[in-house]
């Protein structure tokens, strides 16, 4: 599972970095498939990997983090549950 990347600012307009990390990760992980989830305003900065990797949407979650946005997630499942007023997160396969 690949949760969270983030390049220094200094590195935003070089795509190619960019490139280099989701493909060390996927190497790091064996598996040009990782379940990967992103915000839905996000998805044009991933479409260039979605398309060359094949990676399948499986689910749509709706306000997972605020009201306003979609979680999208690829090559896998999270399951958002309240129990006590505490999120858990459960990731299936």
């Amino acid at each position: 599972m690949i949760h969270e990347m983030k390049l220094r600012p200094e590195y935003y307009n070089f795509i190619l970095n960019g490139t280099k990390m989701i493909e060390e990760s996927m190497k790091f992980l064996g598996t040009t498939k990782p379940f990967i989830t992103l915000a839905d305003y996000k998805l044009p900065m991933f479409q260039p990997f979605i398309d060359k990797y094949s990676w399948q949407l499986t689910e749509v979650i709706f306000g997972l983090y605020n009201n306003k946005s979609k979680e999208l997630c690829f090559n896998g499942f999270l399951t958002k549950t309240n129990s006590n007023n505490k999120m858990k997160m459960k990731v299936k396969k």
